[in-house]
């Protein structure tokens, strides 16, 4: 690379004009990050080699310049300073993944493969990473090993040529009906470093910073204008201002990651994709003809917060689409009544999938329930609750690419609750409500299968009555086919819970479990058990029941944990990890669980925990926080 001047004076110049910050580390790490955002990198490598002088025994600011030089190809400098860093560290996690980023562009394939086993020892976050070492396997010829690392990822984020490759790969494998569907591939962010911290139990909370990113987003202006302001200097530094004032929130993040949305105030939606912020408004040209005006109520009669409701945003697995509706509001306290409505939050325009009379008792009527987007991402499915089919309950599919709705059938039980997953293609369960009409009643997970174009309903009975339990939520992973569901205890107190697996002809199903306010451990239940509680009185009496009452439950993103808050009269509240294959366990540190709140103030934002990639957006005493575990 050629040099503008030598690197030297460039130096020398540099401690003669800041000598006054020669020992402050942090401003030489923020001026080599200004002058890499301003193109100088010259600049930027003596920044960090000052900043290593000041003090040498910090590692970032060798691993910024070994990065830099890693950028500028040339990469024997930064592999000689990272070595330099591990000497002195030999467990620092974040130079073994730059050093397996160097084996790579280097194409050293032998050197990859025992740095990768020293990162993943070492507890490195690899998942950004895997995209780049399967394209240097698929470019080296070893088309296994590049399968292997992908299907561990979101297939849907990637470049279209990482995607090919993938295909060519499963079909020279003989995988042809999956090479079809790449998209489905799942996503398990830090599966593996979530099992290291659950086996060493150092399961702690920290408080997540959004700051790097945000920094970087390419945000519309007209949020100002929206709000009444005028367009400040620097958008990205005034948006991350109102982030940490309160005046805007991260409400929701896709599993996918590359995605959410954000609030401003109540009134005004945000949404996320691909580092891009827009504000979320009305399509004038998207969707179904708005024939009852239920667009426009949207638009002029409610707020953007009052769309949030227990079952949170459901999203396509892409993460360019957004699904919202809250039940609480257009089902129970009948305030608002919406079409299912859809956000392409690549720019923000929400739009309609179909259009029925805002009215559920009305003829032809109804509301959205619960939904979810299909595997492909081509279709979004939803239960209606009204009076559009010859039964209460009927399940609806909007096409993607056509925008046309179509009913595929009616549904002749109550399948008003959350969530609808869809298990396998063309199959979905969901739960069904307690008929409290009849007290020998048992409700059931409702199962939809689409064969040939035919859909069959079947029921999977409780084998406990709903006087004893019945669950008003269904959380569900296809990384792991775990379904997770907590029951009401005599209608008073959710506790017991079970965790089945429907893709397995649904393995674990009518198995009880609670967790035991002595041992603080999983104990199995049976109906037998619960009822003997109900006949002496004590079904009302929390403190007479051996078991912790369940208040908010939420799948990690692998699917294979359940995080779990307890709540009892005493605040003697807990925040527990439930590993599903075994049942174990442990307490989560790092927030104080009293503070997260289920009572008013959550009201206005139901899900109350989302977990949906690395961070964790919980409801506290202190507004909405954001967290990650501290790996």
């Amino acid at each position: 690379m050629k040099r503008i001047l030598p690197l030297l004076v460039i130096i020398a110049v540099l401690m003669s004009t800041v000598s006054v910050f020669a020992d402050d580390y942090d401003s030489m790490m923020s001026k080599a990050q200004s002058y890499i955002e301003a193109g100088d990198t010259e600049r930027a490598l003596a920044s960090y080699q000052l900043a290593e002088r000041a003090q040498p025994e910090r590692p970032d600011a060798y691993l910024g310049e070994a990065d830099l030089l890693l950028e500028l190809e040339n990469n024997a400098q930064a592999l000689e300073i990272v070595n330099t860093v591990l000497e002195k560290d030999p467990l620092l996690p974040e130079a073994w993944v730059l050093k397996c980023r160097i084996d790579i562009a280097g194409g050293d394939a032998e050197a990859l493969e025992s740095d990768l086993l020293y990162a993943e020892v070492c507890g490195a976050e690899l998942h950004d990473l895997y995209p780049e070492i399967a394209r240097f396997y698929f470019d080296t010829g070893d088309d296994s090993k590049a399968v292997d690392i992908l299907e561990s990822i979101d297939m849907s984020v990637l470049p279209d040529d990482l995607k090919e490759m993938y295909q060519q790969a499963l079909t020279k494998a003989g995988q042809e009906t999956a090479a079809e569907k790449p998209d489905a591939v799942t996503v398990t962010h830090s599966g593996a470093a979530l099992d290291r911290a659950f086996d060493e139990n150092r399961l702690v909370l920290k408080k997540a910073d959004l700051s790097s990113e945000i920094l970087n987003y390419e945000i519309d202006t007209s949020i100002w204008e929206t709000q009444g302001t005028s367009v400040p200097e620097k958008p990205a530094d005034a948006f991350l201002k109102q982030i940490k004032d309160g005046t805007i929130n991260l409400y929701s993040l896709s599993p996918s990651g590359n995605s959410g949305i954000f609030c401003a105030g109540t009134d005004i939606g945000l949404s996320v994709f691909e580092g891009k912020i827009h504000v979320i408004r009305p399509s004038e040209t998207r969707g179904v003809p708005d024939i009852n005006g239920n667009m426009e109520m949207y638009a002029h009669k409610t707020r953007f917060q009052s769309l949030f409701g227990k079952e949170g945003v459901v999203y396509s697995h892409n993460g360019q689409y957004a699904a919202l509706y809250n039940i609480e509001h257009s089902l129970n306290l009948a305030r608002y009544y919406f079409d299912p409505i859809l956000i392409d939050l690549s720019t923000g325009e929400m739009f309609l999938t179909a259009t029925y009379g805002n009215k559920p008792l009305q003829e032809k009527g109804g509301v959205v329930t619960t939904a979810c987007f299909s595997a492909d991402d081509q279709y979004f499915y939803y239960v209606l609750y009204g009076s559009t089919t010859k039964d209460k309950c009927a399940l609806y599919r909007y096409d993607m690419k056509s925008m046309t709705t179509e009913l595929c059938c009616s549904i002749p039980y109550l399948t008003w609750y959350p969530r609808l997953c869809e298990y396998a293609e063309g199959s979905f369960i969901l739960p069904e409500d307690y008929d409290s009409h009849n007290y020998f009643s048992k409700p059931s997970v409702v199962q939809l299968t689409q064969t040939n174009g035919q859909w069959t309903v079947e029921r999977h009975e409780y084998s406990m009555t709903g006087t004893t339990w019945y669950p008003t939520q269904l959380v569900y992973s296809r990384h792991s086919d775990y379904a997770f569901m907590v029951g009401k205890f005599a209608g008073t107190w959710d506790m017991a819970f079970m965790a089945f697996k429907p893709g397995e002809d649904f393995s674990g199903f009518n198995k009880y479990h609670a967790i035991s306010k002595e041992s603080q451990t999983v104990v199995d239940v049976n109906e037998e058990t619960l009822q003997s509680y109900i006949q002496e009185g004590t079904a009302t009496d929390f403190s007479a029941v051996p078991y912790e009452a369940i208040f908010e439950y939420e799948l990690s993103p692998d699917g294979n944990y359940a995080l779990i808050l307890t709540k009892d009269i005493s605040r003697n509240d807990h925040l527990y990890m439930l590993r599903l294959a075994t049942f174990e366990l442990k307490e989560v540190k790092g927030i104080d669980p009293s503070t997260i709140e289920v009572a008013a103030f959550a009201k206005k934002y139901q899900p109350i925990i989302e977990w949906n990639t690395e961070t964790l957006i919980i409801i506290t005493r202190e507004g909405i926080e954001t967290y990650e575990f501290d790996y």
